[in-house]
Parts: C-alpha cells; structure tokens; sequence
C-alpha cells in the first residue's frame, strides 16, 4: 500500500514538473520577437528533455525556438520536431 501511495506521488510530482518546465519553455518562445506567431509551436516535457513540434515559417524561427528552450533551467535535452513551412510570395499574412 505504501509502495503505491509512493509511486502515485512520484508520478504526481513529475508531471507537475514537466508542466512547469514546458510553461517555462513557452514563455520563453513566446517573448521572443524572432518568432511570430509562438501559439504554432507546442512543447512538451519528459524530464529534462522538452520535445518542440509544430510550423514555424524559416529556419532562423526554428533555431530561435530551439535556442529558449535550452535557455530555460532544467532542460538538458531538445527534441526539436519543428516543421519549416515557409510563406508563399504574395501571400497574405496576418500582421
């Protein structure tokens, strides 16, 4: 009983602390003005490891996204899944 009284909290605590670390993570992508439109990227914490995916619109956004997640204390690891989907010519964009 105690064992898995245990093993519930464990689990409990660690995903209070992924939640807390992709918080984190998306605060930072979200403050940076090299990426426009942060809310197309997700982060996603195992542990030390956050996971980014979603579009980002060149390759410079993708580095810049990848650049604050490992800028915030308690990732070691960037799984970086970003898609670089860039904006046709003439296509309108949303300012």
């Amino acid at each position: 009983m105690l064992t898995n009284t245990l093993s519930m909290v464990t689990k409990t605590l660690s995903m209070l602390a992924n939640a807390a670390l992709e918080e984190h993570v998306q605060a930072g992508i979200a403050l940076d003005p090299r990426i426009p439109e942060p809310v197309k990227i997700a982060a996603s914490a195992d542990g030390d490891t956050i996971t980014l995916r979603g579009t980002v619109e060149s390759f410079g956004q993708r580095r810049a996204a990848v650049e604050d997640a490992r800028e915030v204390e308690g990732v070691f690891e960037v799984d970086d899944q970003l898609k670089v989907r860039p904006h046709k010519r003439g296509q309108v964009t949303n300012p």
